[in-house]
């Protein structure tokens, strides 16, 4: 890692705010609840804000924190980026779904 403290805003606002949201929504869809698929909605919004940002955030220390890489930028990417948008997949899907389906 590095010194700079803003780092740590990024990894409690995750921790603390973002993963349980998105942990009460997962049981409230699976429970098929008309509120869960409203916090997922929330939830993903949150997630891919946070995500946007930390991303930058985390680029702009590229060079100390992975100057030895051997697969440099694009490696960052593909391993640290890729596996994490999948609120890019999921919101369309929940904005799209029935609401009327879904039970009280």
């Amino acid at each position: 890692g590095n010194g700079f403290a803003g780092e740590k805003v990024f990894q409690l606002t995750f921790m603390i705010l973002v993963m349980p949201i998105r942990i009460a929504a997962a049981w409230g869809l699976l429970h098929m609840k008309r509120w869960g698929l409203q916090w997922s909605v929330i939830g993903n919004w949150c997630y891919l804000v946070v995500w946007a940002a930390y991303t930058p955030f985390h680029m702009m220390t590229f060079e100390q924190r992975f100057g030895t890489s051997e697969f440099g930028v694009l490696g960052f990417w593909l391993i640290g980026g890729l596996p994490f948008l999948g609120p890019l997949v999921l919101l369309p899907y929940l904005h799209t779904v029935n609401r009327e389906l879904w039970s009280e």
